[in-house]
């Protein structure tokens, strides 16, 4: 009776092993794996993980890999993909790595789920525990936005202009951009990258002061800029058929024209990338205002007031709408060459504290003129920042020159006392040699 028992014990234990067994070949024999990351690995955000599996024999059906994490299990299906022998597979499986995540290693393990040809039922083979570097986010967000009008009309098309940064967060993630009248969500696009600009519009439906919200989102925050919205129900008055009042508006949005022009001309001077459609959209500014004046000319009918008086609204729309995309490309030209600025101004931080620290604080208070403009007068602005960058790039410069040259000087020394040194030291052997022979 015992003997029986015991033989039974025996087997009962081999059949409970017999999974590592076949764990263990299969992962000696079969297949090999491999896990590594496109990129280094923010917390909060996704990240794409490469697996690559090669067949080490025989015929394979790879039917998912899985991948075990801190944050969670994520698994990748793939329908029984067929691997020859020798054969590699790699695949990308996305890991959405918590918010929360410890900074530094952390330990994943991938899984594959197969079936291999010639045998009986699915196996499953554990790779090796792989380290995953994860970093804190260390975001830095900018964005600028314009509007074509602070008082809009209900059911008139409100322009939204602006332009974005994200620093710190996944080149290749999307963020999105929302935005609420009032309570209100109006509007939520994904933009295409971590930059760029944005062109939207609304029309709002009712009359009263709201506050307009435009939010850019990026999976771990938002950054919203706010404007005060007056709401106006659009009311037609038309007392008789006042050409003056006309004429009066008209001289107005000639005077804005001009300084349009003005505008326009100082930017193709200084060198700036505007809009393609910019030159066009002049034009047809200039055809409606000849339209009102061909208008003013005749003795006017009803109809003729509320098509001019519609003209001039146009006009006016447009010349503003205009004027900010000039200034905001002028803004966009100055804050590009302020970060290219920055990026060299690092270069000397260990050279020379002291001008470090006076040049970044020019350097901050050119930033936050440059982000405060929103003015016409802005190329005699662009002119002034531009000198002033000039001059603290041509300073950094002198610091980098500087330190070479004084790096160059000691070298020369250094080499000229190891020289004097072995001299020296041959003359003394020189003297000490002789001495022995004289004796």
């Amino acid at each position: 009776m015992r003997k029986s028992t015991s033989t039974l014990t025996i087997t009962i234990l081999l059949i409970l092993m017999l999974p590592e067994i076949n764990h263990a070949l299969a992962q000696n024999n079969d297949l090999s794996i491999e896990i590594k990351s496109e990129n280094s690995c923010i917390a909060g955000f996704q990240c794409f993980l490469n697996v690559t599996v090669k067949n080490l024999d025989g015929s394979v059906l790879l039917n998912y890999i899985k991948i075990v994490t801190p944050w969670g299990v994520f698994i990748r299906n793939l329908g029984f993909k067929k691997l020859d022998t020798n054969s590699t597979i790699q695949v990308s499986i996305p890991v959405n790595i918590s918010r929360n995540s410890l900074e530094g290693p952390n330990f994943i393990i991938p899984f594959i789920e197969y079936f291999k040809r010639g045998e009986i039922g699915l196996k499953t083979i554990r790779g090796n525990r792989t380290s995953l570097f994860v970093v804190r986010p260390k975001v830095n967000a900018t964005m600028y936005v314009t509007l074509s009008k602070e008082e809009p009309y209900v059911g008139e098309i409100l322009h939204i202009n602006g332009s974005y940064m994200i620093r710190g967060i996944p080149e290749n993630f999307k963020p999105s951009l929302s935005i609420y009248l009032g309570d209100q969500l109006q509007l939520r696009k994904e933009l295409n990258g971590t930059s760029g600009d944005f062109r939207i519009f609304i029309s709002p439906k009712n009359e009263g002061n709201f506050t307009l919200n435009v939010s850019l989102c990026y999976g771990i925050g938002c950054i919203n800029r706010k404007f005060n919205l007056t709401v106006k129900k659009m009311v037609k008055i038309i007392s008789g058929f006042n050409k003056s009042s006309l004429a009066d508006s008209l001289k107005k949005v000639n005077e804005m024209k001009a300084n349009l022009d003005e505008l326009y001309k100082e930017a193709i001077s200084d060198s700036i990338s505007l809009p393609k459609d910019m030159l066009a959209n002049i034009s047809i500014i200039s055809s409606k205002i000849k339209e009102i004046e061909r208008i003013l000319k005749r003795n006017i009918s009803y109809s003729d007031i509320l098509e001019a008086q519609k003209l001039l609204n146009q006009s006016k729309e447009m010349i503003s709408k205009m004027s900010s995309e000039i200034i905001e490309s002028y803004k966009g030209v100055m804050q590009r060459r302020i970060s290219r600025l920055e990026d060299k101004l690092n270069g000397i931080s260990n050279i020379n504290k002291t001008e470090y620290k006076i040049i970044g604080e020019r350097l901050k208070n050119i930033s936050n003129t440059v982000n405060k403009i929103n003015s016409t007068n802005i190329p005699s602005i662009y002119s002034n920042v531009t000198k002033e960058l000039n001059s603290l790039d041509s300073k950094v410069m002198e610091l980098k020159d500087r330190a070479m040259q004084e790096a160059k000087l000691l070298s020369a020394i250094i080499s000229s006392l190891i020289f004097i040194a072995m001299i020296s030291g041959a003359i003394i052997i020189l003297r000490k040699w002789k001495s022995q022979l004289n004796k």
